[in-house]
C-alpha cells in the first residue's frame, strides 16, 4: 500500500476525534490509515492539532478551568463526600498531571463502600492558562484544600511526587460495612 502524504489525505474522521479531545483514537486511526509508527502518528496528529487550533479554533471546546469544572462536578454529587483526593498520573501525550477525585459513600442493600467521582485534572500548563504564576503542584494542592473545605471533607494527597503513589485514601481508612 502506498502511503498518502498528509496534504492528500482526508482528515475528516481524525479531525473529529481531535475536536472532541480523542487524541488517542486520532493517533490510532492515523496509524491504521498510514501504517505508521507511533512516533510518526504522534507527530502528525500533534501538527494537525496545531493547524486546526490556528484555523478553526471555534471547533474546540472553550477552556474551562479545572477549578470551575471541579466545583461544578462537586455541586452535582448527592452522596456524602468523605474526602477530596489528589493522585499523580501521567502519559506520553500530556506528561505528568494530577487527578482530583471526590471520595463518596456508595450504598447498596448489602454493603457500603467508598467510590471515587472524578472532578478534574490539573496539567503542567493549567496555572498558566488560568493566568496564574504558580506551579501546578501548588495549584492542585490549593484546589484540593478549597474543594475539601466546600464539601466539609478531608483533603488527601495520595502521592508525594511524580509517579510515587502512596496509599489511596480509601486504603487508609477503616472499611465500611
Amino acid at each position: 500500500m502506498e502511503r498518502q502524504t498528509t496534504e492528500d489525505m482526508d482528515w475528516t474522521e481524525i479531525d473529529e476525534w481531535i475536536f472532541k479531545g480523542g487524541y488517542i483514537r486520532a493517533i490510532r486511526d492515523y496509524r491504521e490509515l498510514h501504517q505508521s509508527s507511533l512516533n510518526e502518528a504522534l507527530e502528525a496528529v500533534s501538527l494537525r492539532t496545531e493547524h486546526l487550533r490556528q484555523h478553526v479554533p471555534e471547533k474546540f471546546p472553550a477552556h474551562v478551568s479545572p477549578r470551575t469544572e471541579a466545583f461544578e462536578k462537586l455541586a452535582g454529587i448527592t452522596q456524602p463526600v468523605a474526602a477530596i483526593e489528589a493522585l499523580w498520573d501521567g502519559d506520553t501525550f500530556r506528561d505528568w498531571f494530577i487527578c482530583i477525585y471526590a471520595m463518596v459513600e456508595e450504598t447498596t442493600e448489602s454493603s457500603t463502600w467508598y467510590a471515587e467521582r472524578y472532578l478534574t485534572a490539573v496539567y503542567l500548563s493549567t496555572p498558566r492558562k488560568d493566568g496564574l504564576n504558580e506551579s501546578f503542584e501548588n495549584y492542585s494542592q490549593r484546589l484540593v484544600s478549597d474543594l475539601a473545605a466546600q464539601a466539609n471533607a478531608q483533603a488527601y494527597q495520595a502521592t508525594s511526587s511524580k509517579g510515587e503513589n502512596g496509599p489511596r485514601w480509601r486504603e487508609s481508612v477503616p472499611k465500611l460495612t
